[in-house]
């Protein structure tokens, strides 16, 4: 008997994943990858061409399936039942796709993975679904060209941006398949970076604090209108502190390839 008083939820969703294994090992086959990736590929381009910027909103991709949905004669896909929203059809099995136990020989979730990702997918819960499509891929056995469409992935977060959760997935699997040639990109589009006490966490904000004298930290630490920090600091602290306002446009790729490259640094790579 279960005591659902002293059950922990994490510990409440493991079982829950068990549970539901089997019936998740039967709908991701590599026919049903194969079909979901062949529905990005035609999405992708009309949900683009409604919204050429990244996407904030459900509606461009939401019609792009629908598009899809109107015209395949073999919608529902394989094994699926057909949904009153096309879109969840989709979601169901990115869904099915992020949670833990792939099986043995995952190659085709692999790809799946990666094209919902490379395709930016802006549906309910698509953010939730990266962040944990990006953990299998950590887990994952990638191969050469999955590792290269990977490390192209980060180099898109790092210069477009993605929401803070999905970045920092994205430098955890960076840690993980990390290349010369990518640490030294990191390392160039992060020089001459400037950053707030607000971008850091914890253990930064000690070591910096830690090499400043008072008055620059009374400076670092000063709030403007809606509690915005005014001042930023360069990463080296070789240069004067400097307005927030009078940053360049680019600091935010700077410190977005700073972050990821202080994770690697951070694993031992």
């Amino acid at each position: 008997m279960i005591d659902y008083w002293t059950r922990t939820f994490p510990e409440e969703r493991r079982l829950e994943n068990e549970a539901d294994l089997p019936r998740r090992l039967e709908v991701l086959t590599p026919e049903a990858a194969a079909f979901w990736i062949t529905v990005l590929n035609r999405a992708e381009p009309i949900a683009q061409a409604v919204s050429w910027k990244r996407p904030c909103d459900y509606g461009p991709w939401a019609a792009a399936i629908e598009k899809i949905e109107s015209i395949d004669k073999n919608w529902p896909p394989m094994g699926q039942v057909q949904n009153p929203f096309p879109t969840s059809n989709l979601m169901a099995f990115a869904g099915d796709a992020s949670l833990p136990g792939w099986p043995a020989d995952h190659t085709h979730l692999v790809d799946f993975a990666l094209r919902f990702l490379e395709a930016d997918v802006m549906l309910f819960r698509s953010g939730y679904t990266k962040r944990h499509l990006l953990r299998r891929l950590r887990q994952a056995n990638l191969d050469a060209t999955q590792t290269a469409r990977a490390e192209a992935l980060a180099r898109r977060a790092v210069t477009k941006g993605t929401g803070l959760e999905e970045f920092r997935e994205f430098c955890r699997l960076t840690a993980r398949i990390v290349t010369d040639d990518l640490r030294q990109w990191l390392e160039v589009t992060a020089d001459g970076v400037y950053l707030t006490l607000d971008s850091l966490d914890g253990f930064d904000i000690a070591e910096y604090l830690g090499r400043m004298d008072d008055a620059t930290m009374r400076k670092i630490s000063r709030h403007g209108f809606g509690l915005r920090l005014k001042y930023a600091f360069a990463a080296d602290l070789s240069q004067p502190i400097t307005k927030v306002k009078d940053l360049p446009a680019d600091n935010c790729i700077k410190r977005n390839a700073w972050r990821m490259l202080r994770h690697i640094r951070r694993t031992g790579n």
